[in-house]
C-alpha cells in the first residue's frame, strides 16, 4: 500500500491486483508512465520496497489513463488547443 500511495503522491496512477507468487500472497501494481519519467518511478519503487519486483515494458499504444502532469511542459499550440491530444 505504501508503494501504491507514493506513487499517487507522485501523480501517477495505479491498477492492482492480489495474486499468489512462488513464496507467497502478492499485490500486482501497474502503472503506466511516459518514457521521462522511469527514473522517478523506479526511485519511488525502490524508496517504497527496496526488495521489489518489477519489470518496464514498451508499450504500444495508451488509451485513457492518470500520467502524472508533474514538470510537464506544453507547446503554444498545446496551451491554445487543450482538447487536442498528445
Amino acid at each position: 500500500d505504501t508503494l501504491k500511495q507514493n506513487l499517487k503522491q507522485a501523480g501517477f496512477g495505479t491498477t492492482s491486483m492480489h495474486a499468489h507468487g512462488a513464496t507467497g500472497d502478492i499485490t500486482i501494481i501497474y502503472t503506466a508512465v511516459k518514457r521521462k519519467d522511469i527514473d522517478k518511478v523506479t526511485a519511488i519503487i525502490e524508496e517504497s520496497h527496496a526488495n521489489a519486483f518489477y519489470a518496464i515494458e514498451e508499450a504500444r499504444s495508451v488509451n485513457q489513463g492518470i500520467f502524472s502532469q508533474a514538470n510537464e511542459r506544453r507547446s503554444f499550440w498545446g496551451r491554445l488547443l487543450p482538447f487536442v491530444k498528445k
